[in-house]
This record gives structure tokens, sequence and C-alpha cells, in this order.
């Protein structure tokens, strides 16, 4: 292993992962769904059926982010499909960045598809956009609490955190841009306005993981994006507040 790998290891290490992993309740009324990703077992579940909403969690969360939101769809008659990112919940392996997840939303749509909108949090929203970019068909995009922005200062606020230098926080950069370089895949800032398809951006003004103003950019960026501010939420509980799921459903069905 190079410097430079070793370096881009600490910086972008393998998630953490709750001791005894969740299911939200309502996906305990159905049986989890092994689907087969590049990292081995992807955790699945659907709720009805046709074409239906993918849900898609952010870093270190797993499907209970969704219990409301799960709630709030079937009770409207949605059709809805969550899953555990890879390295992450019931999932296997060992990375669950932006594109491995990416990588499972492809699996998980193509086993218990088909899929009619997305609707992510976080780092999820990333790897949304990459599918929906490189194919995936959804008529509708949900982006909540989206990680815009520009990633280098985010990876310099973790880097000193860390203690790194900041030679050693530039090699774990290239580390990354080198792979989804490799892949023919970019940032999320560049990939969103790529998208042709209605978007819905969701965001707290006191979110403090992900900026404000960078997604509020970000969705003016876009061709066809809707802008939902939120005054009180935190980073995970934008994705449960009960405006913002209303929100989120009125936008789904308009």
């Amino acid at each position: 292993m190079s410097e430079s790998e070793d370096v881009a290891q600490k910086m972008f290490p393998p998630p953490r992962r709750r001791t005894a992993p969740r299911v939200a309740e309502p996906l305990r009324a159905v049986d989890v769904t092994a689907v087969a990703g590049p990292q081995g077992r992807i955790a699945a579940w659907r709720l009805g059926e046709g074409p239906a909403v993918l849900l898609v969690h952010g870093w270190e969360d797993d499907n209970a982010l969704w219990t409301r939101t799960i709630d709030a769809l079937v009770a409207r008659g949605h059709a809805v499909i969550a899953f555990d990112n890879p390295a992450h919940g019931l999932s296997d392996g060992e990375r669950g960045h932006a594109p491995e997840v990416a990588d499972a939303i492809f699996a998980v749509a193509e086993t218990l598809g088909p899929i009619k909108a997305i609707v992510a949090h976080s780092v999820g929203c990333w790897g949304a956009a990459l599918a929906i970019n490189e194919g995936l068909a959804a008529a509708r995009f949900v982006l909540i609490a989206p990680p815009s922005g520009e990633a280098e200062e985010r990876w310099r606020r973790a880097a000193a955190r860390m203690g790194m230098s900041e030679d050693e926080l530039m090699a774990a950069v290239g580390r990354m841009k080198e792979r989804l370089a490799a892949q023919g895949r970019d940032t999320l800032d560049a990939t969103a306005p790529k998208l042709k398809l209605p978007m819905l951006f969701v965001h707290s003004r006191i979110d403090d993981r992900c900026p404000f103003d960078g997604a509020e950019a970000m969705a003016a960026a876009c061709k066809d994006a809707r802008f939902y501010p939120l005054e009180e939420a935190d980073h995970r509980g934008t994705a449960q507040d009960a405006e913002a799921i209303a929100a989120i459903i009125y936008f789904l069905e308009s």
C-alpha cells in the first residue's frame, strides 16, 4: 500500500456500525431481501406493489432513519423500498461512500424495482445523484440535507479534527478524486446540475454538518429544482421532520 493510499484510508475510514443493527418498525412486517451487491449482501425491504419510492440513507445511518417517512408514504398509498447502504446496518461491505451507494442503488432497483422516485439524505443524495446521472430511471428526486458546498473545505475540517497535515490531507483528497475519475464520477455539486428530472432540496438553516448556503446554491444551479428551507431541524432530524415529510409527499404527488 502506498503512502497516499494509507493516508486516504485514515481520512475516509469504513463507517462505524451500531452494535445492534436496527430495522424500522414499518419494515418488520416484511421479510428482508438479500440483494447481491459488489461487496456482498445488501439488506433491503419492499412495502407495497408497483413503482416504488426508493429511500437512501446517509453516512453511519441505516433504514431506521425512514420510519416516519415510510409511515407517511404508505398511508398515501405509495410503495416503498428501503435498504441499508453497503458497510451499514445489516448490509455487508467495508466501503460505504457515495460510489458504493450508487452501485447498491442499481442492484436494489434491479431486484426490487421498478422505481418511480428517490428520496435521499446526506451522503445518500450524492450516491443517488450518481446513479441517476448514470441512467437509473426515476421521475422525481428529493435531496434532504445534501453535502453541498466545496468538498475540500469539508475534508479540511475533518483533517484538522484528526490532526492531519496539509500534505496528508491533499494526498487523501487526491486519492479520492482519482477513484471518482477512474469510475467516470464526480462530486455532488458537479453532478446535480446535470440531472434532467424535477428535484426538491430540503435543508435546515441550522444544519451543523452540511452548509445551508451550499445546498441553496446547488438547487439554484439545477434546471428544475425547488428549495424548501426548514428553520429548526438538525442534520438527521431534517429527514424526520413532519413539515419536511409533508413537503416531500406534496412534491412527489404534484
